[in-house]
């Protein structure tokens, strides 16, 4: 386990936000969440 933390935490300070797996340029799955479900953008989660 803390050399699975070790790695995220060196993924986190070593990678800009661009450069990560997980990143969208645009969340269309997540944008298009908000409006079917009729949430307001500025909505706090």
């Amino acid at each position: 386990m803390k050399a699975q933390k070790q790695h995220w935490e060196n993924v986190y300070q070593t990678k800009t936000f661009e450069n990560v797996s997980w990143f969208q340029p645009v969340p269309e799955t997540s944008i298009r969440f908000f409006e079917e479900m009729n949430l307001p953008k500025m909505l706090k989660l």
